[in-house]
């Protein structure tokens, strides 16, 4: 046989407690707490409160005690972690609120024999009210964490798609290191991406693409390097830079040079383009290069 109770089934219980604790020659002690967690927990579901008590007077209890608890809605929005319900949640407790002032738990216990006694009965409807509200709030928080985590990715998206702006923009990648800051919020805006963080484009975005600019512009010198002597015959050959008169307006159009084989990138020292055009300076040379 399963047992269930009403609230006023606890209140007939709380009733007769008395009678047939005295039947069975225990006595109530009341303002008695037993602080000690039980040891033996009697379930109310399978056992009557007639049975716990027989237990009682089996284990030679010396005394019981009896608390009851009464059901308040307030009380339980003033609880931790339920002071901030969900509206579904919310809306569930205040449905509830018919059941204020209702008996909602007896409790019987008594220590035998350095043993710790409990017998609860609870009212049939207070587990599932507070299962469905711990439901919503647990549904509500993973709510909140999955528009977060989708917060979080956009976040991280959107800071990807500006590093990715730069690092395709032609424009950025020809322009020197030092001068790229002041031309990086323009080419986001023209890809979309509206206004950038201050913070953000300097400690974040602009490290991110110079990374990835300029070991590229690595991998390009190196390779240049190991083709130096072609180089310097085609640079040689190249309009923009034979007519040029001065050692600086050579370096300079061989510097437009690299940058347009490197496809847009700028090197990160000029020093190749100094040897370069050194070599397409002096013809002879390019055969011992």
């Amino acid at each position: 046989m399963t047992f269930t109770y009403t609230s006023a089934d606890l209140v007939e219980i709380v009733d007769e407690i008395p009678g047939l604790a005295g039947a069975a020659g225990l006595a109530i002690i009341p303002g008695v707490e037993i602080v000690r967690e039980a040891d033996v927990e009697i379930s109310a579901f399978v056992a009557s409160i007639e049975d716990a008590l027989r237990v009682a007077v089996l284990a030679n209890a010396p005394f019981i005690t009896m608390e009851t608890e009464t059901f308040w809605a307030s009380r339980i929005r003033a609880t931790e972690g339920y002071d901030d319900l969900p509206a579904a949640a919310e809306r569930m407790l205040k449905a509830a609120e018919e059941h204020d002032g209702s008996l909602v738990s007896v409790e019987v216990r008594w220590v035998a024999d350095g043993l710790a006694y409990q017998w609860t009965a609870q009212t049939e409807w207070i587990g599932p009210l507070l299962m469905k509200i711990d439901a919503a709030k647990q549904a509500a928080e993973d709510q909140a964490e999955a528009e977060d985590d989708a917060r979080t990715e956009e976040y991280y998206a959107n800071i990807r798609a500006m590093v990715t702006a730069l690092v395709e923009s032609p424009k950025y990648r020809r322009e020197q290191v030092t001068k790229r800051r002041h031309i990086a919020p323009g080419i986001i805006a023209a890809a979309g991406l509206g206004e950038v963080n201050e913070v953000l484009l300097t400690h974040r975005i602009i490290p991110e693409a110079n990374k990835i600019v300029n070991a590229k512009a690595v991998e390009f010198e190196e390779d240049f390097r190991s083709r130096k002597r072609e180089l310097a015959i085609e640079l040689s050959n190249v309009e923009d830079f034979y007519m040029q008169n001065t050692k600086a307006g050579k370096k300079l159009a061989a510097i437009e040079f690299l940058i347009e084989k490197a496809d847009g990138h700028r090197f990160l020292n000029s020093n190749f383009a100094t040897e370069l055009t050194q070599a397409a300076s002096a013809p002879r040379n390019i055969r011992r290069l």
